[in-house]
């Protein structure tokens, strides 16, 4: 027992013994009704002594009535569930105690206690279902509704927003834990009522930033109720920052008291850590506020929290989010270390902090366009692969990682390591793409295969043409070969990367080791009915031009070759509409609740007329485009003849600094943006807002990209009519006067 713990209960004796004294019975009641809301563990003290066998048998009575009233009055209010189970621990074996007065008491007090935890779940539950209706009912259309009531809102929502004692002890215990249920989707009533601040900001504006910054200011100096202020001026500082500077307070005055949370002197105090943490997250929100000056030291703090091994992992997270308001391109030097930090915490975040990890990596890298990342690629790569390997079922994780990905395969020093790191893993996965455990991943292996092997400006070896094409081609295969079709995803990632082989590697696949198998099997009648099919069936699945170009032109070819065993191929036509779904609802609601299922029926068409439909639809499809990409242009220079006759609207008005309320729609034409170039630092450069390059680099190198398709169509016809007049006229002309009059012109 500590020497604070030995005094507390020597003062806890005293006032029990004084309630046995006439005399001090009403001083010593006083001092026990202070000492319930300032002591420490002051329940447990009182248990501890009631269950005690060798204590005074009057003190065990008495500690055991104080404690009735103590838990009558203060056990919702107790916010540590240790302390609670602990009580019910002591009280529990208690009931056999060889008092039968201590017994009976016991006994009451075990009952009370169990009706008390279903009232604290049931008042949660109710807080949770409050905070959600006002949430969903507070808007403008209601905002007189709540006006005269805001001040009692405000309040009861700045008491929630304070943090358990429970939640503290896990910020130690489980720092992984803590910060999913400090995450402002977790579903408790402090999470709700941040969001609930948050659209009160949105809808009273001013009265709520006078009203909150007020209440706040009368807030104790509590541990807990400093770092609710803080959550809450975090909430709201984006529209503090518009009101404006020393409109409700002075920003540098307020950075520099989160800068004393620092502080030796407030190093040591009771929970200071989750103080630094919010403070640091905070003073980051205001940081664009404030002059460079004032804000930098901030920046240099993140930067040291990451660094520093034995700070706690929600720091950690904090700084990373803190480094994100910075302009870090201005300040080259923290990147390594911002780097080397985050790829450390990759293996051990959980998902709930792995996408903050990884956008802190991904802005480091975007704001370094000084140097190769090549230097990167040996220290990010590794562990970024083995977090691929666990997260690749989640799309938002994939998609950041490969945003990194990206980055790195730009600079062509980081091959051919990039290469050899990635392949066994890679590979692995698409050799095993029909196992369960790969099952939905093996597409998005592809894609990042894909992804790295895209930007390699270099030719392949043939090692990599060994490891990667034949499973890749045996993907293809199986999708013939097997009762089961491959997932669809996986087919079209698949065939999105073969094109990479011709390009980067024609020489080598003359010689490859699998070719004539694979040309062998190809040509039987079942697998090039099989091909012809699900070609036809998907090109208009197609998204990026490249592809659509060369799968258009590839079709015309083959139909102008006028080989007889393509002329005999049927292929998948038009889908019918199944019986079933000409049912009357109610019957189509019975075969559904029952579990019918409806297959898809296809009509089967001679290959031939099957490619001229696909390519007709390409051809309208090329129309359209260019015709919208002309009514673009007229538009651009009519808007540029009209000039700029709006100007913008002030959000507040210069007198009274409150929020213009009269106009509730975001005019996007009107709004103050900064100008776009001020965050290409941020987004990379010009080639990262391409999405077409970004996904596939060789694109624009390739000399089928910038092809006229509407030409090439034509001559596809002209062609075909050239070589086999008979079958055009019979099979192929009724098609295009049908469906493309126009191209006969």
């Amino acid at each position: 027992m500590s020497q604070q713990q030995q005094t507390n209960e020597t003062i806890l004796l005293e006032c029990l013994n004084g309630l046995l004294s006439p005399d001090l019975h009403k001083l010593a009641e006083q001092k026990l009704t202070e000492l319930s809301t300032t002591m420490p563990f002051y329940g447990l003290m009182l248990c501890q002594l009631a269950t005690n066998n060798n204590a005074n048998i009057d003190i065990r009575q008495l500690s055991l009535i104080v404690l009735k009233k103590f838990i009558k009055e203060h056990w919702h209010e107790m916010n540590s569930p240790q302390e609670k189970e602990q009580i019910k621990s002591l009280l529990t074996p208690s009931i056999s105690d060889p008092s039968s007065k201590i017994r009976t008491a016991i006994a009451i007090y075990e009952k009370t206690l169990t009706d008390l935890d279903v009232e604290s779940a049931v008042f949660e539950s109710v807080v949770i279902s409050l905070i959600e209706f006002l949430t969903l009912i507070v808007s403008k259309k209601n905002k007189a509704m709540f006006q005269a009531q805001l001040p009692q809102i405000i309040s009861i929502t700045l008491t929630f927003l304070q943090m358990s004692d429970d939640s503290a002890d896990l910020y130690q215990s489980d720092p992984s834990q803590f910060l999913e249920q400090d995450d402002e989707t977790s579903y408790t009533p402090r999470s709700l009522a941040s969001g609930l601040l948050a659209s009160l900001g949105d809808v009273y504006k001013g009265d709520v930033l006078g009203l909150v910054y007020q209440a706040l200011q009368s807030f104790s100096s509590s541990w807990r109720q400093s770092e609710a202020s803080l959550l809450a001026m975090s909430v709201l500082s984006s529209h503090y920052i518009n009101a404006g500077n020393k409109k409700y307070f002075d920003f540098a005055q307020f950075l520099e008291r989160l800068y004393s949370f620092f502080s030796d002197a407030n190093s040591t105090g009771e929970h200071s850590d989750i103080l630094q943490g919010r403070a640091l997250h905070c003073a980051c929100l205001y940081s664009s506020g404030v002059d460079k000056s004032i804000s930098l030291p901030f920046l240099k703090l993140s930067v040291n929290i990451l660094h520093q091994a034995n700070q706690p992992l929600p720091n950690k997270i904090a700084a990373m989010k803190a480094v994100a308001a910075f302009n870090l391109s201005s300040h080259l030097e923290f990147i390594p270390t911002i780097i080397q930090a985050s790829v450390n915490l990759l293996l051990k975040v959980t998902e709930d902090c792995l996408l903050v990890v990884l956008d802190a990596i991904l802005l480091a890298l975007r704001a370094d366009t000084s140097v190769d990342h090549a230097n990167y690629e040996p220290i990010i790569v590794p562990p970024l692969l083995q977090t691929w390997t666990q997260y690749a079922n989640d799309p938002m994780a994939c998609e950041a990682m490969n945003d990194i990905f990206q980055i790195l395969c730009k600079s062509q020093g980081c091959y051919p390591a990039i290469i050899d790191h990635v392949l066994p893993t890679l590979c692995l996965v698409i050799e095993n793409f029909d196992k369960p455990a790969y099952l939905g991943v093996a597409d998005r292996a592809v894609s990042l295969l894909n992804l790295i092997l895209s930007n390699c400006k270099s030719n392949f070896d043939a090692p990599i043409f060994d490891k990667i094409l034949a499973p890749l081609i045996n993907i293809l295969l199986s999708n013939v070969n097997t009762a089961e079709p491959v997932e669809k995803n996986l087919i079209t990632a698949t065939l999105t990367i073969l094109p990479i082989f011709i390009v980067r590697g024609h020489q080598q696949l003359g010689q490859w080791t699998y070719r004539e198998e694979v040309v062998a099997h190809l040509s039987t009648r079942q697998v090039l009915e099989s091909v012809l099919n699900e070609w036809t069936k998907f090109h208009g699945d197609i998204q990026n031009r490249l592809d659509t170009n060369i799968s258009t032109i590839a079709l015309g070819k083959l139909m102008c070759l006028n080989d007889e065993r393509v002329a005999k191929i049927l292929v998948d036509g038009t889908l019918m509409v199944p019986p079933q779904l000409k049912k009357t609802r109610s019957q189509s609601r019975n075969s559904f609740m029952s579990g019918g299922a409806i297959p898809e029926k296809w009509t089967k068409a001679p290959f031939y007329q099957k490619a001229t439909m696909v390519i007709l639809e390409t051809y309208e499809m090329e129309i359209l485009d260019q015709q919208q990409k002309i009514n673009d242009i007229d538009k651009k220079l009519l808007s540029n003849d009209d000039g700029d006759e709006n100007q913008d609207d002030q959000e507040y008005d210069d007198d009274d600094g409150e929020y213009d309320d009269d106009d509730d729609d975001f005019d996007v034409d009107n709004c103050e943006f900064e100008p776009a170039e001020d965050y290409f630092d941020l987004i990379g450069d010009d080639d990262d807002i391409n999405l077409e390059d970004d996904f596939d680099p060789l694109a624009k190198e390739d000399p089928y990209y910038n092809i006229n398709l509407v030409d090439c169509i034509k001559d596809i016809f002209k062609t075909f009519n050239n070589s086999n007049p008979l079958l055009f006229k019979e099979s192929i002309l009724p098609i295009i006067k049908n469906k493309t009059p126009q191209l006969l012109n």
